[in-house]
Order: structure tokens, then sequence, then C-alpha cells
């Protein structure tokens, strides 16, 4: 994905998959409509991404989702909802914010939830992606940058949709 949009566009890869409707599944329909919206094939696409060099998964993995995020209210601590995704079958609900580092700092992340786990990447494609288990608190060196904070919390009952939380996220200069 992260070629297709890095060689074609947004606008044209978002086309693509709007074209695409998903009733016919086969090559010969996918490459058609790749060239009405891409200019080239899906095979030509292939290709071209498959002559490249490898690169590593910071490099090509794209975070559209966590880093189209709200801002986040920095050094605030900030009542937050963290609400379950579209499958019931989920025992979780999260919440995203995400935050500019101007110079090195150190973040420094409170959470407050049922099993917080607290997950920090980077939105400018660098190797950092940081995970924690049950932790409330966390804190990390930081370069300058584009990241997001992502809380997720365990809910009490397979019936909750949404569950209360607080995070709040603050930069120390290093």
């Amino acid at each position: 994905m992260s070629f297709l949009l890095d060689a074609f566009g947004v606008e044209r890869v978002m086309r693509l998959y709007e074209c695409d409707d998903g009733s016919d599944d086969s090559l010969a329909t996918l490459d058609e409509v790749a060239r009405e919206t891409l200019g080239v094939s899906i095979t030509q696409a292939h290709a071209t991404w498959q002559a490249l060099p490898a690169e590593p998964f910071s490099a090509i993995g794209r975070y559209v989702y966590e880093c189209g995020a709200p801002v986040a209210s920095l050094e605030t601590a900030e009542g937050v909802r963290l609400v379950r995704g579209a499958s019931d079958g989920v025992a979780f609900g999260g919440v995203v914010r995400t935050f500019e580092v101007t110079e090195p700092s150190v973040l420094r992340v409170h959470a407050e939830a049922v099993e917080p786990r607290i997950r920090v990447g980077s939105c400018d494609r660098r190797p950092i992606s940081i995970d924690t288990d049950g932790t409330a608190d966390l804190e990390l060196p930081l370069d300058q940058g584009h990241y997001y904070v992502w809380l997720t919390g365990t809910f009490r009952s397979p019936m909750d949709a949404v569950l209360d939380g607080v995070l709040e996220i603050g930069l120390t200069p290093r």
C-alpha cells in the first residue's frame, strides 16, 4: 500500500478503491480498473515494486488511522472515552492522540483505564513502536517528529461499548 501511495498519490489510490466494487476479483478486472485510475495495471505496479530493494517495515508502514487522530492536549490530563471497534468480539476499547516533538525530549505518558495498554509510534516512518501491557506509566526519549499514542483498556462486561479513562501526555526537553 505504501508503494502505491508514494508512486501514485492518495487521490488516485482512493479512486482505485472506490472503483473496485469487489464483485469480480479477477486479475484482469483489477488490471483494467488500475489502468483507469493509476495509469498502469496492478501487474505493472507490482512488478515495479518487486524490483525495488527491500525496506524495513518502519519505512513502508503507514499508520493512517493512528496519525490522523486528534492532537493531544500536552501536559494536561484529558478525560477520554475508549470506544470499542466495529466488532462485538473485541474485548477492549481505545483512543488515539497525536503530538509533535520540536526538540529532542522525554515523553511521559500516564494512563488510567482497566488494564491499560499504551502504544507509541512514529508518523514519520521511523523505526519506533513501543507497546506496554498493563502499564499505566511510560517514559521514552524521542527525537523531533510527529508521533501517536494509542491507549487501550479492557471492558469489564461484553455489553460495554465505551470505557472512560484518562490520558496525560507530556514532553520534557532533554
